[in-house]
């Protein structure tokens, strides 16, 4: 399990989707799913395959094949049980 806090950056692994859950002290938690997309290098693979088969073969197996979305945004809902904080005065 990964964690990172904001702004943070986490390492994930291509070979399948993945979960995240945000949260942070007086808003919903919200879960959303991560999902892997093929990569445009492929095509250049699948054009090396006329040469030299392993270029897709090692692709697939090491997780090249795979990409994911380069930024992840997302919106947090306010808790309406959280009573919002007051302000500090100086």
């Amino acid at each position: 399990m990964n964690h990172a806090h904001t702004a943070g950056t986490v390492n994930l692994s291509r070979l399948t989707d993945h979960i995240a859950v945000i949260e942070k002290d007086g808003y919903e938690p919200t879960t959303i799913k991560i999902e892997r997309s093929m990569s445009g290098w492929v095509w250049w693979n699948a054009f090396c395959v006329i040469f030299v088969y392993s270029c897709v073969k090692s692709d697939r197996e090491d997780g090249g094949f795979w990409t994911f979305d380069e930024n992840v945004y997302v919106t947090l809902t306010k808790r309406a049980d959280v009573p919002s904080p007051k302000p500090s005065t100086p």
